[in-house]
């Protein structure tokens, strides 16, 4: 494959997941999401590692598990439940006092996934393409310049950074490079919204 085509893909497969995501936060279905069911002109499968599994990592889990030309390549949390997706060892009163923010897990992943409690791992690993974000807000800034500089494309959950700072440094590491950085903003890119928008925006 041409750099240029995977290059493409890559940034095809990264707008539809973050696209699609945007569609969970609202209750859509993906599997039914016809317009987002098939990347084309990817020859290839992106491989991602997910930093951060807990409630919206493993929804996000969930979008990119449902996109054909996606390869989960490993798990990141400091949670030792969220990495083995074992929800019979979660503390029970997590369970019982945050029913809804504990997520089911036991999927059923069709290749080997490794698994990390250390985010470095996964920066390290060269055969993985892209990372998706989806830990505590203020991790957002740091692991997403790490991960440019790393070499990989980025999903990052919102907030895009916790300081005008932050964000600036970020902007700062993806103009450096020749990654692709996404930012899960849902209440922009969800179609309902750019659907509003559009109808209402007023006139030039």
């Amino acid at each position: 494959m041409k750099n240029s085509d995977n290059k493409t893909s890559r940034r095809t497969f990264i707008a539809t997941t973050g696209m699609v995501s945007a569609g969970i936060a609202l209750g859509a279905n993906p599997a039914n999401a016809s317009s987002f069911s098939r990347i084309y002109g990817a020859n290839e499968k992106i491989r991602v590692g997910f930093i951060g599994v807990g409630n919206r990592g493993s929804q996000l889990l969930q979008v990119f598990m449902a996109q054909p030309d996606c390869e989960i390549a490993a798990l990141c949390d400091i949670y030792e439940p969220y990495i083995t997706r074992d929800r019979s060892q979660v503390e029970p009163r997590y369970i019982k006092d945050m029913p809804g923010q504990i997520p089911k897990m036991g999927e059923n992943f069709p290749n080997k996934v490794a698994r990390y409690s250390d985010y470095h791992k996964i920066l390290e690993d060269k055969s993985i393409d892209a990372v998706c974000i989806a830990t505590p807000d203020h991790w957002h800034a740091i692991m997403t310049i790490e991960a440019i500089k790393a070499g990989k494309d980025v999903y990052i959950e919102k907030p895009f950074s916790k300081t005008i700072a932050e964000g600036k440094a970020i902007v700062k590491a993806w103009k450096e490079s020749k990654q692709i950085v996404t930012v899960g903003l849902n209440r922009r890119s969800a179609p309902t919204f750019l659907k509003l928008a559009k109808r209402y925006r007023p006139e030039d």
